[in-house]
């Protein structure tokens, strides 16, 4: 993925690990406990795959963005996001992502990544089995995924740099 960001290579030239981030602040807006709930549905079939909060690690942003080349997904349970700009690095960096069908995800991103959430603000409906089975899938066949991926990263890259915006706009 040569995408430079910020002045930082996003290059993925790491090995990928079976990992699935959660890169938000834990608060309760970004629903941590659901993050909780589906490692813990992962969990008891593939122990192995780590679920990792990176507001509980100490790390520079450079370490942030080495880290985030090593995982292979990126998860959201968000109640709000206005641009998604941690769902974006972790995807540039090689992170299959999985995001709630709604906020600024609806039309940044393509279906394969997302999973239906009704509008309500504690994802109490939200199938936690089928979202465990979604990052299962993306996890152990995650090599099939990259494609779609390169793809997701060259349309979604034009909403950080405004193109999306000035196109709107000019039509109006």
């Amino acid at each position: 993925f040569p995408v430079t960001i910020w002045s930082i290579d996003l290059k993925n030239n790491q090995e990928k690990e079976d990992i699935v981030v959660f890169p938000h602040r834990l608060n309760y807006d970004k629903a941590p406990w659901v993050f909780d709930e589906i490692a813990a549905q992962v969990h008891k079939t593939h122990p192995n795959i780590k679920f990792i909060k990176t507001q509980e690690m100490n790390m520079s942003k450079e370490e942030y963005y080495q880290f985030l080349k090593r995982c292979k997904v990126i998860f959201s349970a968000n109640k709000h996001e206005n641009l998604g700009i941690g769902t974006f690095e972790a995807t540039v960096a090689g992170c299959l992502p999985v995001l709630p069908d709604k906020l600024s995800y609806s039309e940044m991103y393509g279906s394969q990544w997302k999973y239906n959430v009704p509008d309500n603000l504690y994802y109490i409906d939200v199938d936690r089995s089928e979202l465990a089975d979604k990052i299962i899938d993306f996890v152990t066949n995650y090599s099939q995924y990259v494609p779609e991926l390169a793809t997701q990263i060259d349309q979604t890259y034009s909403y950080f740099t405004g193109e999306k915006m000035f196109e709107e706009l000019k039509k109006l």
